[in-house]
Order: structure tokens, then sequence, then C-alpha cells
């Protein structure tokens, strides 16, 4: 029986047993082409297309036999052994193979046997003719269950016993099968077989004379007996001898190219042009080019430990199939239109299917047409609702009802006003009413008087998807544009109070009871609560979608979930429908999806429409309405106890090259050796895509998440010296997690360089270094601090001389800024400066001579008289020089205390601190006599004799005020109105403005201000003139 490995077909017939009762799987009617299929071929990586056997070894990897070497699979790659690469392996024309207790690969060829033990090939060497040249080929492989191997070849039967290899009895026959079934090996020979005991006793049985040219090629075990597959047909081991099996003309006198007898009961026989699929001794199914997913051409048959079914053909590769969880009914069980929409049962056990083309019955895995799309009033029967004697069909536009007694149609008359919308669910209204329609424009309720009334108060025109009855006799009202709760007449809003997001669109409700309410949106995830309050549950949070057409819950506690995505389920415990029960995520898992993306998912097409009747769950299953049919879903095909993960660190590339891993101990490493990278493999069949694989690199980094299962294969760059472990860990696509990781432990060598003695060495030449530097740059820090020192005193005797030239010239500019450039004198800004000072002097001076003396200030402003005749007669030159003589007259006629100021053009202040007022007159004859008495040099040769006028006023005015009230620079203005007097009369003398009595000093200040001559009229000042020569001045004072 050279399609499987005895290890798994044959001596292993327990083991097979006790591995396939933990897949929980029992015997299905799935047909074939609901098989799930996955295939690979050359474009995969498959070496070559022709797979003429199968085994699997201990650690789960597949092994293929083709005609052109040995490959090994692990669901993901292929990895091809040639005789080119392998020199033990006899031949790559491979015919057979075994795995057997011991953990060994035999690999039968066209040129001989090998064996692969401890990851090497080597030959065994059969006992052959002279003549054969030392080939032959093996057609089939056995284990005992003593461990002796028995090879079938054409040359005989050969018994392998450790290093003894031994040829039969048989040894001239060509030998075809072998198989041990219960306690006796069978042996099929050319128009013979045998079966032989574990006492050694061998009996024999012939096919007859005609087909003596027959070789049996294999058995399987039946209950109803014995089966032998030869080169001409299938017989089956009765009494005296064999007897031809008649069960189909296709496999009569036909080859048989390979046979299985699987866990789940089924027997397949394959041929050259079919696949015959047997159950209880009865045919079941005829498999050929006539279905989509049929593999031609098989010559190998296997079944796995996960309950794969494997084929191996000669023309188109490798192929895997499984029942699948859903069968599917569509166009080959007799639909007229692939799409269908809604879902009712019927009675013993047959649907109600609606399809885009009418309505249909499937019954025993058969539609029969009912009505045709132009007797509805739109051909898709959208939604449907069945009931004791009619059946209710929602289309798109409008509903009517079927008698299914008598085939009848009928419509009341008030129900032809929903002709124009869509019906999306026919609801019985119990105490309500008849019936709730749910439609495109909104609720409609049918009353028990059959007035049908539109419930457009709170719901309004929005298109309506399902109503369901809570506990409490209250409903709950889906719409495209938000959630109502309540009863006709009296809604509310279910909003964002509530947890849900205004104008949300809602496609499905479902209670599961009072307090555990499930509401699915069309792409905004679950929303789940208690009626009161909802939370969202998105794919975030570990939901494979976000849309959802259909929900239900099961007795064994799953919620149950579709849409046009595909179906998911999760365990209801896992929701939490109140906020301190809600976890971060939920363990949901996708079991039919449209894209076959999902993560241990099947591929397939699924549901179709929102509303009612989208699904019904019974106890032979989950049904919906899908684009390709209906299909069922078994809950009990949902395999979650699946095998984990078969984990395999494979091999390590170090550099450039790849090396094997040691058996024992870690992998020692060459030293400088640094890149690594590990190639590894975690083996599930069924679901290779859905396999999640973490790996780390124990003291480098933690667990990491394999980006693809693809990939298979991680690398690491310079790498520091060290102990290590590379460990992976992985789960199938169900989720179950292999217990324990697989891994290699390495070492990395140090160089000298990263050794602690080097690192020693290092430290103390730094340290001798860093004296030495620390030596020489002491010297260094006292050369550089003497010379520092040096510069530093060097500098500060500079910054002294700086400070000290910087101080006279700030000096110097100050006398600058406060005195003039022509005549030297003090300027007007050193006379504000001076000012306050006098001020305070004067006050205190005041307080000192109280009864004594008046002291004042005196300002007397002296101006030249005809200076600009003299400048335009003489020269600017020549007034400067005037100027520059008078100022230094003034500094001779001034007192110490007194202040010469120049205080514009051919204006001269000088300031009298504490003058006593009876002294001005004295002062001030004085100051113009010095001035008027000698003439002044021109370029020393020419003699100018001038004239001033000078205008008197004090600072306080009168007696009785404070000097701090009294405002000097207002002073020096009445000193100059007392000026503006002497010019106006003529010049030449001087005049003083006084107060005519004791007043008020401020009042009279703002009074001179604005009108001297009014104040002057009054007699509040008068104004002392005192001519020198100037007749009309003179007159003046006398007036």
């Amino acid at each position: 029986m050279k399609s499987r490995s005895p290890w798994m077909c044959i001596a292993g017939n327990a083991l097979a047993g006790s591995v396939l009762a933990l897949l929980a799987v029992t015997a299905t009617g799935s047909d074939f082409a609901d098989f799930d299929q996955a295939t690979w071929s050359l474009e995969s990586g498959l070496p070559q297309r022709s797979v003429m056997a199968i085994a699997q070894d201990h650690g789960r990897y597949l092994w293929l036999g083709t005609q052109h070497g040995l490959s090994r699979f692990d669901g993901q790659q292929f990895r091809e052994y040639v005789v080119e690469d392998h020199p033990g392996l006899v031949g790559n024309d491979i015919s057979s193979l075994l795995s057997d207790e011991a953990g060994r690969l035999w690999v039968g060829t066209r040129k001989g046997l090998s064996v692969r033990e401890n990851d090497m090939f080597r030959q065994v060497e059969l006992p052959l003719a002279a003549s054969n040249d030392g080939e032959t080929v093996v057609n089939a492989l056995l284990e005992m269950r003593s461990g002796v191997i028995l090879a079938g070849t054409d040359e005989g039967l050969f018994r392998i016993d450790g290093d003894s290899v031994q040829a039969t009895r048989e040894r001239s026959d060509r030998i075809g099968g072998l198989a041990q079934i219960e306690k006796r090996i069978w042996i099929g020979g050319l128009g013979r077989y045998w079966s032989m005991g574990e006492d050694g006793n061998i009996s024999e049985w012939s096919l007859p004379e005609s087909l003596s040219a027959t070789l049996i090629t294999g058995f399987v075990a039946r209950p109803d007996g014995l089966w032998l597959a030869s080169t001409n047909g299938l017989f089956q081991h009765a009494g005296p001898g064999p007897e031809a099996v008649a069960l189909h003309p296709g496999l009569n006198n036909t080859p048989i190219t390979a046979q299985l007898a699987d866990g789940l009961g089924d027997t397949w026989i394959a041929t050259e042009q079919s696949l015959f699929r047997l159950r209880d001794g009865q045919l079941v199914e005829r498999i050929d080019d006539r279905y989509p997913g049929y593999h031609p051409q098989i010559q190998a048959l296997f079944e796995d430990v996960e309950g794969n079914l494997w084929m191996g053909s000669a023309v188109n590769g490798l192929a895997r199939y499984w029942p699948g969880r859903a069968d599917r009914y569509s166009v080959a069980e007799g639909l007229n239109e692939a799409l269908t929409w809604s879902l009712a049962p019927a009675d013993e056990g047959a649907l109600w299917v609606g399809t885009t083309d009418g309505l249909a019955q499937l019954r025993d895995g058969r539609f029969k047409p009912v009505l045709s799309g132009h007797e509805l009033p739109h051909p898709h029967a959208y939604t449907l609702l069945a009931e004791s004697d009619r059946l209710w069909i929602g289309t798109r536009r409008g509903l009517i009802g079927l008698d299914p007694a008598t085939g009848t149609l009928s419509r009341p008359e008030t129900l032809k006003a929903l002709d124009p919308y869509q019906i999306n669910g026919i609801v019985p209204a119990r105490r309500h009413g008849r019936y709730f329609y749910l439609t495109s424009n909104g609720l409609y309720l049918q009353h028990d008087d059959g007035r049908l009334e539109h419930l457009d108060r709170t719901i309004g025109t929005r298109s309506v998807r399902q109503l369901q009855t809570l506990p409490d006799e209250s409903l709950l009202v889906a719409t495209e544009s938000g959630v109502f709760r309540g009863r006709p007449g009296a809604w509310t809003v279910l909003g964002e109070k509530h947890g849900l997001p205004a104008n949300l669109t809602v496609m499905a409700l479902h209670i599961v009871d009072a307090n555990r309410i499930v509401i699915g949106s069309m792409d905004r995830g679950l929303f789940v609560g208690d009626g009161v309050q909802f939370a969202r549950l998105t794919r975030s949070q570990g939901l494979p979608s976000d849309s959802s057409y259909f929900i239900t819950d099961d007795e064994h506690g799953f919620l149950w979930v579709a849409s046009f995505q595909g179906v998911y389920r999760v365990p209801v415990e896992d929701i939490g429908f109140s906020p301190e029960q809600r976890p971060e995520t939920v363990d949901a898992q996708m079991l039919i999806s449209e894209s076959g993306q999902h993560r241990g998912s099947q591929q397939g097409f699924c549901c179709n429409g929102a509303g009612h009747a989208k699904g019904l769950l019974r106890a032979d299953g989950l049904w919906l309405p899908t684009r390709d049919g209906v299909i069922r879903l078994r809950p009990d095909s949902i395999d979650t106890s699946m095998p984990p993960p078969a984990l395999h660190v494979e091999r390590v590339r170090v550099g450039e090259q790849w090396r094997e891993l040691p058996q024992n101990g870690p992998l020692q490493l060459d030293l400088g050796a640094r890149d690594l990278a590990f190639e590894f493999a975690a083996i599930s069949l069924r679901d290779p895509q859905g396999v999640q694989l973490d790996y780390r690199l124990q003291n480098f980094h933690d667990w990491r998440q394999l980006p693809s299962i693809e990939q298979q294969r991680v690398e690491y760059t310079n790498l520091p010296p060290g102990r290590y472990r590379f460990e992976i860990r992985a789960a199938n696509g169900v989720g179950i997690r292999a217990s324990q990781a697989a891994g290699v432990d390495l070492a990395i060598p140090a160089r000298f360089s990263e050794t602690s003695g080097f690192y020693l060495l290092i430290a103390l030449a730094a340290a001798g270094l860093l004296w030495l530097a620390y030596y020489w740059r002491k010297h260094q820090w006292q050369r550089r601090q003497q010379a520092l020192e040096q510069e530093v005193e060097r500098q500060t005797e500079a910054l002294r001389e700086s400070n000290v030239q910087l101080q006279q010239a700030n000096r110097a500019l100050k006398r600058l800024s406060e005195r003039d450039s022509l005549t030297g004198l003090h300027n007007r800004r050193y006379l504000e400066q001076r000012m306050p000072l006098e001020a305070s002097r004067l006050e205190r001076l005041r307080e000192q001579s109280r009864s004594s003396s008046d002291p004042v200030i005196g300002f007397a402003l002296i101006d030249v008289d005809h200076f600009k005749n003299i400048n335009d007669q003489i020269g600017h030159r020549a007034g400067d020089q005037i100027l520059e003589q008078m100022g230094e007259r003034l500094r001779q006629l001034v007192r110490d205390t007194d202040y010469a100021i120049r205080w514009g053009g051919e204006e001269f202040l000088i300031v009298l601190p504490g003058l006593d007022r009876t002294d001005a007159d004295t002062t001030l004859h004085r100051l113009q006599a010095g001035l008027r008495d000698r003439p002044y040099s021109i370029d020393g040769e020419r003699r100018q004799t001038i004239t001033v006028s000078v205008g008197y006023a004090e600072l306080p005015l009168v007696s009785n005020d404070a000097v701090v009230k009294s405002d000097w620079e207002t002073v020096v203005e009445l000193a100059d109105r007392a000026l503006y007097q002497v010019k106006r009369h003529g010049r030449d003398g001087w005049a003083i403005l006084r107060p005519e009595r004791e007043q008020d000093a401020r009042r009279l200040l703002n009074a001179l201000r604005n009108d001297l001559p009014a104040c002057i009229a009054r007699g509040d000042v008068q104004i002392q003139f005192h001519p020198t020569r100037n007749t009309e001045l003179r007159q003046a004072h006398e007036d």
C-alpha cells in the first residue's frame, strides 16, 4: 500500500484511532465539493509535479516522493533532497515512503532502498540477483510491530532487522502492496497474495488464472471485509478466494492507483480517471473532472495526524482536503439562481429559501423550485415568515402570502399600500396587533381589524431592519439611522447618552436575555449592553469584522455573527455586557471568510442582506443565505482540540554557510562568527497560514511576533559574545499553543579584545597613560599657571592704568558737557544739576538766619547790547573774542560760590547763592561796571567798548515763601522779563523785579507768567530800574 505511511495507516492503526479521536470530528454527509482545499505545485516550490508517495514523520513534516527527488514540506516551504546533494539517496524517482517508530524515514525508489537517520541518508543494500545490477523498484514498505521493516520490490520481499537484510521465501515474486491489519501482515504479489501471522504461519490466495498478471497493490480493512486494490480493479477477500467488487463500472478492470480508509469512516479509492468515496460499503460519491476541486491522476492518498486528507497527483502536484466547517447547497443541488436572500423553516427539516428569482425549498440536500420570480410582486424574495398555514414572502416591492398546502398566493387588500417599499421583515405583533412590517419607508402595524397604520410619529420613514421583543414586552427597533425602544406611540431614541452614536446604521439585533442585548452595525462593530447603556466592540478589540447582518447565540455559550465578510463566533462570556465585566479584548474566531485571509478561517462566499430571516440556527447547524446558495455551518466540526503546531528550529546560517544543529549541547561557533540566521518551522498542516509564531533570542531580546509565517527565518548581525538561546513558540489557527518552546543554545566566543583580561590590560595601560598624562599636565599646568599669573598681573596693571585714564576722560567729558566751549563758563546742563543742591542749602541757610537776614538765590541775566551789529560790522570772529573775554571777566567778578553760566548766544546767567536780598543792587552794579568800563581787545589791536543790560530776580520771590515751593526756572524767566524791560527802555542798565508786598508766591508766579504788565499796573510787583547813562532808561526809572 504505497500511498500511506504504515506508521499512520497500517502498523499504527491504534495510534491513528487515538489521534483522530482527539479531533472531535464525526462522520458527516459533507459533499467533496464542500471540502476545504489547498494545492501546491511547481509554482509553490514543489520540485516536481508528480507526487507518487506521501509519509509523515514524528516531527509532523510531510515527506513527498516525486519522480525527481524527495521533498520535505512543513505547510509553508518545500525542501528538496536529490541524489546530487545526498549521495546516500539511491535514486530520485521515488516510489514508496515509510516513517517508522524509531524516527527513521525509509525511501523506496526505482533503483533501490535508502533510509534517513540522524539527518543523513544511506543506501540499504538489498541482496538482489546479479543480473539486476543491484537495482530494483521498491513498491511498498511496512513496519512490523516488532520494528522489523519489510520492503516489497519487483525482485521480491526483503526483511530488514537492524543491519541484517534478508530475502524472504517470496523473493522471486513481484511485491506490489503490504499492510498490517490487526495481527496479520498482508502481502500483495503478482496474481496472488499472502497473509502471515505473528507465529510465521503463511496463508496464500490466488486470483483467477486469467488475472495472473494482475499485481495486488494494496489492502483496505472494511467492516464488511478486506478489500484488495490491484492493477485490474478492486477485489474483496472472501472465503476461499477473492471476488471482484461491483460498486461502479469505473472501478472494473482499471488500475487502482491509491486507496485509503480514513478516520471518519470513509474509504477512498483512486483510479487514473476518478476518485471514489465509500461509506458503509456503499458508494457515496464519484469525484472526477466535473468537480471544481478535483485533483486528477491520483497516485497517493494519505491522512495526517490532524485528519487532513492528502492527495498526490501524477500531473498536478499535491493537494490537501478536509471536510471543512460548512456544507454548501447551490446550483449543483438544483438552485436556479446562486444568490439567496432569506431562510425559513419548513416541515420535516426542510427549508424555505428566498432567492433573486423566487422561492425554493431545500429538502434532503436538493432544491425544489416553488415560485418563480415573476409570480411575486418582485423577483427577490427578501424576507420570509413561516407560520403553520401560511408562508409570508417579503420582496423589494411589497409582500404576498403562500398557502404551502395548495400553492395558492393571496394578499389582503390593505397590504397593497406597501407595494412601493422593500419589506425587510415580517414580525408577529402579538398583543399589539397582527403583524409588524419592517420596510424601507419605516415601520407599519397591521391591527387585529386588518387596518394598516404607519408608525411614523417618531421613527418616521427610516428604513427599518430589525424588530425584537424584550422580556418586558417592550420593543427594540433597528433602523438605518438609530435604535428605538418602547411601544407604538411611545418610542425612546437610544442615542449618545446610552453609548450609541447618532444616526447609527443598524443592521441586526439580538437579545440574549433581558440584560444582554447585542446591536450589529453596518461598519462600526457591535454594541453590547443591558438595554440602557451600551459599549462598542470593534476589530481593535479582537472582532474579525466590524459589520454584521445576522446575530444569534447557541446553547454552548457562543455568539454567532454573520456579514458579507464572513461568519465568526465569540464566547458570550467574553463580551461583558456591563462596564465592570467588559474585557479589553475578546477571543473571536473567524470560521468562514470571503477573503480567506482571516487566521483559522475557511474561505467561501458568505452572507447576504439585512433584516429578518437572514439566518436560522437549528439542531443540525447554522443555516445562512449567501451569494452562492445556502451554507450550513456544523458547530461540531469546529475543531478546538486540534494538536498545536509542531515546532522545529531546523538549521542556522553562520556567515554564508548553513549548518545543521547539534543533537546535544549548544551550538559552538568559530571565533569571529557574529552574523547568524535561524530557519524554523511551526507545522500545522490544516491551516498553515493561520499559525501565529513568536521568537526570541534570550539575553538579547524578548518575544517578538513573526510578521509573516511564510518568512520562517530571522537574521542577526554583529551579535556580541555570550551565551544565547534562540526559541520559537506558536499557536495554530484556532489559538491552541504548543506547551513548550523549541530552541537551540549557542555560544559566541569572545575575541581577546572582548575578554576581561584584555580589558584589565587596557585598564592598566590606561592608568599608566593617565598618570603620565597627569604628571605632564601638572608640569604644564604649573608653567602655564606662572605665565598666567604674570599675564594677569600685567593685564591688571594695564587695566588699572586704563581705569585711571577712563576716569580722567570721564571727568573731562563731564567737564566738557557742563561747560561752554567758547567761554569756558558752565552751561545750562551744569546749572540743572546744581540747583537742587543750592535750593536745599538755601533752605537751611534761611532756617538758620530767620530773623537776622533775608538770604536768597539771585539770578542776574546779562545780555550784550547790540551784539548783532558787532557780528555784522566787525565779524563773528570778533564777536567770539568779545564773548570769550567777557567770560573771563565774569569769572573774576563772581564769588567762589557763584555760578557764571553762558545761557545762550550773547546771554550770560549769573547765579548768586546765599545773597542777601539787600545786597542785590551793589552786586548788580559791580557786575555791570566790570563788563562795561573796560574796552575789549579784538585781534590784540583794536579796542571795542560794549554795554550790557541786566535783568534780575530772586528765589524766593517773597520773604515768607519756602524755597522748595518756588520754581528757579520761572525765576530765570522773570529775570528775562526784567531784562526785556531794560532793553525796551534803551539798554545799558539793570532792573530788579520784586513783589510789592508779601503775598502767595505760587499765585504770584502764575500771574507773572500770564500778564506781567498787569501785575505791575496792579502793584503786585515793581521793577526797579538802574540806568547807567541811558536817558530813556533813567526816565523810565523816575516814572
